[in-house]
């Protein structure tokens, strides 16, 4: 049999739970071993504004000009948004949001920018 024509019994989902999510969350565990030291949030709110604004509301009590776009002050206060949380989402494509590229410098500011936004409890 020619193993170049057998198919392969790996759907998609199987391949992204096999393959592309331990790739993902490697990748993020790299970018926090390496740490963000440098991180600004003040660049990171300008970057925001420059870059995501056309959907999300980066600063303030607005809604989102993208209704499907949470604002930044949301993602902030969502229990789960953790600096790890933010790196794998910026590091990886997901709809509808379209696939954005930042330098790493300036995803690390973006992500300082928006955990300056949690509420102290």
């Amino acid at each position: 049999m020619n193993v170049l024509n057998r198919k392969s019994s790996l759907s998609l989902p199987d391949v992204q739970r096999y393959i592309a999510r331990p790739v993902i969350w490697g990748g993020a565990i790299l970018l926090t071993l390496i740490g963000v030291a440098n991180a600004d949030p003040i660049e990171g709110q300008i970057i925001a504004e420059h870059s995501c604004a056309e959907c999300h509301a980066v600063s303030g009590t607005a809604a989102s000009p993208n209704a499907a776009a949470p604002p930044f002050r949301d993602v902030a206060a969502m229990p789960s948004t953790t600096k790890y949380s933010l790196q794998a989402f910026l590091h990886t494509s997901h709809s509808p949001m379209p696939n954005l590229i930042l330098k790493p410098d300036d995803a690390d500011d973006v992500i300082d920018y928006i955990l300056s936004l949690k509420t102290r409890r």
